[in-house]
């Protein structure tokens, strides 16, 4: 299964532009390369994504043992057990960030000069939330739980299942260059 969700926008012009144009078409891209990174956190930490029941949530798994983790889990499912409470509890609509884990795995690279920005999200669950999988609960081979796709990126750039406001890359794009040319013409 992949691992990896990643999005790469591109802004080319062609022909020969005059300088100040392609200034302003490097400022204009940067604003909304930039302005894309917020939009893409805030679809992941909104409470956008409709969900089947409710979540637990404890915070960071970093450092959580997988039998610690089902402990937990256990403990807070039967009322029975030694695991430790949940920090909340997560309904519907809710956000994506559990541990926060795939969200700080996010990466942006952006280069000005070709006006080529990636976006990747590098956790080794970041596809299954991306499109939604089915799995075995904590390695439970006995139980599978089959989890919605929460196409975050989508989300943003076209719209779609969840209430995630549409980001509009090409107008917002033409408004900073026109900003951008217009300060370079003073």
């Amino acid at each position: 299964m992949a691992k990896l969700v990643q999005t790469t926008i591109e802004f080319q012009l062609e022909g020969d532009p005059v300088e100040s144009l392609l200034n302003a078409a490097r400022t204009g891209f940067a604003q909304v390369a930039t302005e894309l990174v917020a939009r893409f956190d805030d679809s992941l930490s909104g409470d956008y994504w409709s969900w089947p029941g409710e979540t637990p949530r404890f915070g960071s798994s970093s450092g959580v043992s997988l039998a610690e983790a089902a402990n937990n889990y256990r403990t807070w499912a039967t009322g029975k057990g030694n695991g430790k409470a949940p920090q909340s509890v997560a309904g519907s609509p809710r956000n994506i960030v559990d541990s926060g884990d795939l969200k700080q795995s996010r990466q942006f690279d952006f280069n000005r000069q070709s006006m080529i920005a990636k976006y990747s999200w590098n956790t080794s669950y970041a596809a299954a939330v991306y499109f939604g999988a089915t799995i075995h609960p904590f390695q439970n081979k006995n139980k599978t739980v089959t989890t919605p796709g929460r196409p975050w990126v989508a989300a943003v750039l076209e719209g779609g299942a969840s209430s995630v406001p549409v980001y509009p890359v090409a107008a917002n794009l033409k408004k900073f260059i026109t900003k951008a040319a217009a300060r370079q013409n003073r």
